[in-house]
């Protein structure tokens, strides 16, 4: 039986509402520091990157903003609403640019990646007194 046009267009609306939700995007900056571009998100502690390239460096971007949105949303961590790109503080030589990933493809390449691992049955039944 076909689809009522009324509810294909609900389904569709649907998913379009769930990859908006899935594309996240935060500002960076970034800056030429010797022979790198330096990129930093001033909301993500610690997520920074660098390459030899403008454009390495936008990629290698990517790629540190997904992995920290993934750690954090893997390990339950609370992730910073982010900050508006025209309110970002910065120094003189730096640019800002907006960098997006699509968290669901993020999590199925990382899931196809993260095998449970078996745990040794010495360690279940390992005594906190006991040396391995």
């Amino acid at each position: 039986t076909p689809i009522p046009p009324i509810k294909e267009a609900i389904a569709q609306a649907e998913r379009n509402w769930k990859e908006a939700q899935d594309l996240i995007t935060y500002p960076a900056l970034i800056s030429r520091e010797d022979n790198a571009y330096c990129v930093l998100f001033p909301d993500l502690p610690c997520c920074l990157t660098q390459a030899e390239t403008l454009e390495g460096a936008l990629a290698q971007a990517k790629d540190a903003l997904a992995g920290w949105l993934w750690y954090s949303e893997k390990d339950g961590d609370a992730i910073p609403f982010p900050t508006d790109i025209n309110e970002l503080k910065m120094e003189s030589g730096q640019i800002s640019a907006l960098i997006s990933v699509r968290m669901d493809a993020v999590r199925e390449e990382e899931n196809a990646y993260c095998e449970p691992v078996a745990e040794p049955a010495m360690l279940r039944t390992a005594q906190p007194s006991e040396t391995l």
